[in-house]
């Protein structure tokens, strides 16, 4: 296989971010070389694969309960009310994406995404690493695609 060389895709957060870009493109490649393939950089590769993301602003309305009472007294319903508030909580999200391509047709083939919170902690490289390794080993999971008999 081999890296996609051209431009990266219009709006790919990962330009953003080099170093998070390293540690995924780096996970990609330890999780192919566990499955046999290898990675060339000159000449005819079988696939080309494409690393890129997406980050989007969410926003998740939040309403606790803070309680309440009620029930029959000797003149019928009766209680109190409780009390709510709503808190309006903004959060980013990313996908990835990683994309492999057949090098000969220059077509897309095959798919692997995740979604998750961005959640902006602070992580040693270690950490950081381990993290980049297990959502990459997830999307990876089903590649290459089982054929059918």
């Amino acid at each position: 296989y081999k890296w996609y060389e051209g431009n990266p895709i219009e709006g790919d957060a990962l330009v953003q971010y080099p170093l998070a870009q390293r540690r995924l493109a780096s996970s990609v490649e330890k999780t192919l070389a566990a499955k046999g393939f290898v990675k060339i950089v000159e000449g005819d590769a079988d696939f080309i694969v494409i690393l890129h993301a997406a980050l989007s602003e969410k926003t998740q309305l939040n309403t606790p309960s803070t309680g309440g009472y009620g029930g029959y007294g000797r003149y019928g319903w009766g209680g109190m009310g409780g009390m709510s508030t709503t808190q309006v909580v903004t959060y980013d999200e990313a996908t990835l994406a990683v994309d492999i391509a057949d090098s000969g047709r220059e077509e897309l083939v095959w798919r692997g995404t995740a979604t998750g919170v961005v959640d902006g902690a602070q992580r040693d490289q270690e950490e950081a690493q381990a993290d980049a390794d297990e959502i990459i080993n997830t999307i990876l999971e089903n590649f290459p695609p089982k054929t059918k008999k």
